[in-house]
C-alpha cells in the first residue's frame, strides 16, 4: 500500500506556490506527497472546516498518511493526528508552534482566527498525548529560530532533531529544500 505525506502549511498563505516547489524534492517511489492548503486568512473559514479539509483528503484514499506540520500547521496536525490517529502513522512538525496559546500575540489571532482555536486545541492534545503518540511524532526544530521558541515546538517524551539554522524561514526553507531525509530516516525507523 501506498503511503502519503500531506503537509499543512503555516501562515503566510502566499508562500504555497514555494512550499509546493520544495515538496517537489521530497517525492520518492511509492510515496505521495501533497500539500493541503489551509487558508489562514480566510476569516470565513471555520478551524473546523480546515480539519474537515484534511479529513477529506485522508478518506479519499485509504493509504496510511505522515502528517507534517509547518509553523502554525504544528497545531494543526498535533489535532488532526489525534482525531484520525487510526489513519495516520506518523507526526512530523517543522518548525511548528505545537502548545502555548498564551504565548501568541493577539493581533496574529485576529487576523488569522482558526488559528487560535488550532493552538487551543494543540494544548489539549498535547497535554494528555500517551507513549505510543509520543513515539510516532518528531519534532524538527531550530533553537536559533526567534519567531517559533523552542518552547512552543518542544514537547517532552518526543523525538526532536535540531537544526541549528538562524530564523524562523530559514530553517523552514532548508528543511523543505534538504532535510526531507530526516522525514523519512523517521518514517523508516517507526515499527
Amino acid at each position: 500500500m501506498r503511503l502519503r505525506i500531506l503537509y499543512i502549511p503555516g501562515l503566510g498563505d502566499h508562500y504555497d506556490v514555494v512550499r509546493r516547489l520544495g515538496l517537489l524534492t521530497w517525492r520518492r517511489d511509492g510515496v505521495g506527497v501533497e500539500l493541503v492548503p489551509m487558508r489562514w486568512h480566510d476569516a470565513t473559514e471555520s478551524f473546523g472546516q480546515k480539519l474537515d479539509r484534511i479529513k477529506t483528503i485522508i478518506d479519499a484514499d485509504k493509504s496510511p498518511v505522515v502528517l507534517v506540520g509547518e509553523s502554525a500547521g504544528g497545531a494543526m496536525v498535533i489535532k488532526a493526528t489525534n482525531e484520525f490517529q487510526d489513519h495516520v502513522v506518523a507526526t512530523i512538525t517543522l518548525c511548528g508552534m505545537n502548545h502555548g496559546a498564551k504565548n501568541v500575540n493577539a493581533r496574529i489571532y485576529d487576523r488569522n482566527p482558526a488559528f487560535h482555536q488550532a493552538m487551543k486545541a494543540a494544548d489539549r492534545v498535547v497535554a494528555t498525548m500517551d507513549e505510543q503518540a509520543k513515539r510516532k511524532t518528531l519534532i524538527i526544530y531550530s533553537s536559533q529560530d526567534h519567531t517559533v521558541r523552542p518552547t512552543n515546538t518542544l514537547v517532552s517524551g518526543v523525538q526532536s532533531y535540531d537544526l541549528r539554522t538562524p530564523g524562523h524561514l530559514t530553517s523552514i526553507m532548508l528543511a523543505l529544500k534538504l532535510r526531507s531525509e530526516l522525514v523519512y530516516s523517521f518514517i523508516a525507523s517507526l515499527p
